[in-house]
């Protein structure tokens, strides 16, 4: 399998590199200028210096589980079960962490930049698309900005897990797509393809923003473009022969993950958390992206190609979340392909705007506003990176996160440890009750509901300072339960271990979900 994953990204760097040489693709190219080269390559050096200022990846680093087992392979070592799980880890980053560690001293300076190289280039595929595709350079480099202090993306750019790398990979085929709708033929296409499956190789949960990427050829591109099946259907045989392999081994293993069966009941809990959709709905980013809305209505008095632009986006906005929003750890990680198309439809709002002719020479000021409202995005995404910053990597002195609309719990907590069903990821805490089940319980209401009924209505959860973790499953599966039922506080259970103590805040859930 690791010859066939390096085999793999071999082919596919090579369709994409086809295009960026392609002789029919000259006059797109030559719409980038050597000051747009310069934009992009600040903006890729400012998102370093935002993920590694606000994230101590080198001085003080945040282990995640899935990314000790690549510092294993950096390592060269074999894990403990001498098994490399392919959901955990995957085969292609393995090998690549492995070649790493062997040309260097394999210390953490060169695993951390090893991470910051394969997950920071998204930004300059995803603001060349953009520019390309509206043919207006203040898009794309508005685009790529927002992708650089996306709280998401700079944390799990310092990570070495296949969070960030994928993202890459879908971003190149937003660009690839973007270069079918300029010049439809084999080559095109198979660069399109072969950059789709490769992202799908990467992580399968990619499938609807992947798919969705067929939007812009179909609504930016010449018409009778899906009739060119001579240039396309190919193209996907190619890409669909590689993929095929590694897609049954991962529909194998992900039957037997409890993850995945949570299907459409989910939606409904997941629409309503705020928490996971952010910065999309902060204010500066929900006012622009209601800007590209109105571009990409049916009647709106824009520009054509930036009507035809914004639609495109809308739809990857969409299809981005599917069908991860039924996986029960769904979070922000799951939804860096619609944050990135909700990026680019905030870029395209006030540049549709301007192009109102009812609104010809208000242009300034339209800009003016886009500004200020970016300028509040940016505000909201700092003080998520300075939260995140604080918590991250702390072993000590960590706090317990509340929940919200409560004060901090106080007290020993009555219950009866024995009868009532409970939820807690500290190790003592849970050990010490009979009917004990991991937190990632909490996001299935069913499961709830049953334990409730067989209970008699005592659910308690046990929340401790790791449920305050970043970016990770943890933090997801606190965001899901903290919001999704209502809890009154019981108290404080306190433990110690090595010297140090630790507190479990004890909550008990108030009614039947």
């Amino acid at each position: 399998m690791e010859a066939f994953a390096v085999a793999y990204a071999a082919a596919t760097l090579a369709a994409f590199v086809s295009v960026l040489v392609y002789r029919e693709l000259r006059g797109v190219w030559k719409e980038l200028s050597l000051v747009d080269v310069g934009v992009y390559a600040g903006l890729t050096v400012a998102a370093v210096a935002v993920s590694l200022s606000y994230f101590d990846a080198i001085g003080n680093h945040a282990w995640r589980p899935h990314e000790e087992q690549l510092w294993w392979a950096f390592e060269d070592v074999a894990p403990p079960d001498g098994v490399w799980h392919s959901l955990e880890t995957q085969v292609l980053l393995r090998v690549i962490y492995t070649a790493v560690g062997d040309l260097t001293d394999r210390t953490i300076r060169p695993f951390v930049v090893t991470a910051m190289i394969l997950g920071t280039g998204g930004l300059v595929f995803a603001g060349v698309a953009s520019q390309l595709l509206t043919r207006n350079r203040w898009v794309g480099y508005a685009t790529a900005a927002v992708l650089v202090i996306h709280p998401s993306m700079a944390y799990w750019r310092t990570n070495a897990f296949h969070i960030a790398p994928p993202h890459v990979a879908f971003c190149a085929t937003l660009l690839c797509a973007v270069l079918v709708a300029r010049k439809v033929d084999f080559r095109t296409c198979l660069a399109w393809m072969m950059c789709g499956s490769l992202t799908l190789f990467l992580r399968m949960e990619l499938v609807g923003a992947v798919v969705g990427t067929a939007a812009i050829p179909l609504l930016c591109g010449t018409r009778g473009g899906v009739k060119q099946w001579k240039a396309w259907l190919p193209a996907l045989a190619v890409a669909g022969a590689f993929l095929a392999w590694p897609t049954m081994q991962n529909l194998e293993l992900a039957a037997q993950r409890e993850d995945y069966r949570a299907g459409l009941r989910m939606v409904p809990f997941y629409l309503q958390l705020h928490a996971l959709w952010l910065p999309l709905s902060s204010f500066g980013m929900a006012a622009l992206m209601g800007m590209g809305l109105f571009a990409a209505a049916p009647k709106s008095p824009v520009d054509p190609q930036l009507k035809a632009a914004a639609r495109a986006m809308v739809v990857l906005v969409v299809v981005g979340v599917l069908p991860t929003i039924m996986f029960m750890s769904f979070g922000q990680r799951h939804t860096l392909a619609s944050a990135t198309a909700g990026a680019a439809l905030a870029a395209i709002g006030p540049a549709a705007l301007a192009s109102v002719p009812k609104l010809a020479g208000r242009g300034p000021f339209i800009v003016m506003a886009g500004l200020l409202l970016g300028a509040g995005m940016v505000l909201s995404s700092h003080v998520v990176l300075l939260d995140w910053g604080d918590r991250y990597a702390q072993t000590e002195d960590q706090k317990v996160p509340l929940l919200p609309g409560h004060v901090r719990p106080h007290g020993v907590p009555e219950f009866d440890a024995r009868w009532c069903a409970a939820y807690a990821s500290h190790w003592q805490a849970c050990s010490a009750w009979p009917n004990c089940h991991p937190p990632k319980d909490l996001t299935d209401p069913a499961l709830v509901r049953e334990r409730w009924d067989r209970h008699e209505g005592c659910v308690i959860w046990g929340v401790d300072e790791s449920d305050g973790e970043v970016a990770g499953a943890r933090h997801e599966w606190w965001t899901v339960a903290s919001g999704m039922y209502e809890w009154e506080s019981l108290g404080i259970q306190h433990y110690e271990e090595r010297g140090y103590e630790t507190e479990v805040h004890i909550y008990k859930l108030k009614e039947r979900p």
